[in-house]
């Protein structure tokens, strides 16, 4: 019995000797190592996951700020009058009187009508200086800033026109070649009271007419004045003319008809004998017959419009409008 238990002990012994050696390679203690290093990348994980997080709440507004158009505040009033003319190209006089229309007639349309001088553009093109006086000056009625401007830039005789709101709808692409048509001659010869009266008037009348719901353009313009002018005094003459000739040969062609040789005493004179011949007839109603046809009225195609560009100004507003020289 006491050999049997040393036999025991011996290999309980030799088994202990095998065993411990391997102790780090069990399967719970290899547990242990591994949920210790996996703490020690958590630990870091989440001091770096902490970071990142702060990080990008951080740089998110800069990658916002990249794919949007900054927008700046805008005047939510008028801060100047319709008219300044830093280039004093106007008398006292003509000024007072320019500002009086432009004012009646933005009132009245509801849409800022605005004349802007200047001797030099400050580094900006005749647009880009047209918009901002419009945006920084807060023009235009409603929150559509509805209204036109007109500059007039003496260094190197720039004119630009701006349209915003309800204005780019009202003066098109072709409404506003029309409207320069007529400018940019008295521009040209030095009468700039005549080129900004004829400006507030024709302002006057597209927006009547684009009221009506059918502005101006394309094919739709209105009459050019100069041209009526001249076909009605080259028609004065030619009517006076053509009356003159009419009655001549009306005279003539009535002597011509004058064949009596001798004069005649009584009306009886001029009759001839048995010429005048009554016979009795009568009409009798048979039957009606009604026939009705449809006709169909042509549709109006609004004269071919082409309508109007427009870009952005540096406030973030939209604008349209055009430019030259004169």
């Amino acid at each position: 019995m006491k050999r049997r238990i040393q036999e025991i002990l011996l290999v309980l012994f030799a088994i202990a000797i095998l065993v411990l050696p391997l102790g780090p390679a069990l399967p719970g203690q290899a547990a242990a190592g591994a949920f210790a290093y996996a703490d020690t990348n958590v630990d870091e994980a989440y001091d770096d996951g902490t970071e990142g997080e702060w990080n990008l709440e951080e740089e998110a507004p800069e990658e916002e700020a990249d794919g949007e158009v900054e927008v700046l505040d805008l005047p939510d009033e008028r801060l100047t009058e319709r008219l300044t003319d830093d280039a004093d190209l106007l008398t006292n006089a003509e000024e007072k009187e320019l500002l009086a229309k432009l004012d009646e007639i933005s009132e009245r349309q509801k849409m800022d009508v605005v004349v802007v001088t200047t001797n030099g553009l400050d580094g900006k093109t005749a647009t880009e200086y047209a918009d901002d006086f419009f945006d920084y000056n807060g023009f235009g009625f409603g929150a559509g800033h509805d209204g036109i401007l007109l500059l007039v830039s003496m260094e190197e005789r720039d004119w630009a026109i701006s349209t915003s709101g309800a204005g780019i709808d009202t003066f098109t692409d072709d409404g506003q070649s029309f409207m320069t048509g007529q400018i940019i001659p008295y521009l040209s010869s030095g009468d700039y009271a005549g080129a900004f009266d004829t400006y507030a008037t024709l302002c006057d009348e597209f927006i009547t007419q684009a009221k009506e719901g059918d502005p101006y353009d394309g094919g739709n313009m209105p009459k050019d004045p100069e041209q009526t002018r001249s076909f009605r005094l080259l028609m004065l003459p030619v009517s006076i003319l053509i009356g003159f000739f009419a009655s001549l040969m009306n005279g003539k062609r009535k002597q011509a008809k004058q064949k009596t040789v001798r004069h005649a005493l009584t009306a009886m004179d001029y009759m001839v004998s048995d010429s005048l011949r009554m016979q009795a007839g009568g009409d009798r109603f048979l039957r009606a017959h009604t026939a009705t046809r449809h006709i169909s009225r042509p549709k109006n195609s609004g004269g071919g419009g082409h309508g109007s560009s427009t870009h952005m100004g540096s406030s973030g507003h939209v604008h349209g409008g055009s430019s030259g020289k004169f």
